[in-house]
């Protein structure tokens, strides 16, 4: 393929990216590894009888005690999904309290998937957007795509951009989930939680709480067996602000998240 072609979907690759990185929203999964070939956290909370909640353990206790079982895990992954028509209406974000991150941002006709480990950060788009975005804007033959995807799913290091490193770490926290759950916080503080009964999550029986407060209004199911983690959250839509839903799973899991191998890496091109 001829290098004009190649440095056109790299030019493509990286206004997406940098796209990507101004979005807002908070994180996101289970985190599937899809191309990045990242290992992360999928199985259910582990769980632990001595702290089951009782019955009668006030709801506005029982909030602390989620957020509290949240704050307090080692690592956790989160899945964030918002209506189709928000910009990355779903996230996937696996992360621990090291500062090691891996995810992926969703974006027009595919995702973006990433790593980050302290200040060094990495991503590329996935196969999906590669794909779509060679054949309908760069209009590269079949014959050379193969070649386009053998570059384009390297990682393209994202270390001192401060832009993407910031939207990285907002994504890879559990705070926005957290304050949706239980906040003493001025700006943030909750003003009355209520219990509105039992379900399951999966196959983890909960307890569901119903928590107000400045974060909007949010149906919290927490965990009824063992520690009590929040294993959903759903924001309730309210005038402007969109509805969202938040997934959790993979409490105090090793994510094995690693820095990508050199030959995994994309050698960013340069001007003869």
């Amino acid at each position: 393929m001829r290098r004009s072609g190649m440095l056109v979907v790299a030019a493509s690759m990286v206004a997406v990216m940098g796209l990507a990185a101004c979005g807002g929203g908070a994180k996101s999964s289970q985190a599937t590894p899809g191309e990045s070939g990242t290992a992360v956290a999928s199985a259910p909370p582990t769980l632990t009888p001595s702290a089951t909640p009782s019955e009668d353990t006030e709801a506005p206790d029982l909030a602390r005690r989620a957020r509290a079982a949240l704050t307090g895990s080692s690592s956790v992954s989160v899945l964030h999904e918002q209506p189709s028509e928000v910009k990355n209406p779903t996230n996937r974000v696996s992360f621990d309290q090291q500062g090691s991150c891996a995810g992926e941002m969703a974006v027009e006709h595919g995702a973006i998937l990433f790593r980050m480990i302290g200040d060094e950060a990495w991503s590329h788009p996935d196969r999906t957007w590669v794909e779509y975005d060679s054949a309908t804007r760069s209009h590269t033959p079949p014959e050379d795509m193969d070649e386009v995807l053998a570059l384009m799913l390297k990682w393209s290091p994202r270390t001192g951009n401060e832009a993407a490193l910031q939207d990285y770490r907002v994504r890879c926290t559990v705070k926005p989930v957290a304050d949706l759950i239980w906040s003493d916080a001025p700006e943030t503080k909750t003003s009355k939680v209520t219990r509105v009964g039992t379900g399951t999550v999966g196959q983890t029986p909960v307890v569901i709480l119903r928590s107000a407060g400045r974060s909007g209004v949010a149906m919290v199911s927490v965990a009824a067996e063992g520690t009590p983690y929040p294993v959903k959250v759903e924001l309730v839509p309210s005038g402007s602000q969109p509805g969202a839903t938040f997934t959790l799973n993979g409490f105090g899991e090793p994510l094995g998240i690693e820095r990508p191998r050199q030959s995994e890496i994309r050698v960013p091109s340069t001007k003869p």
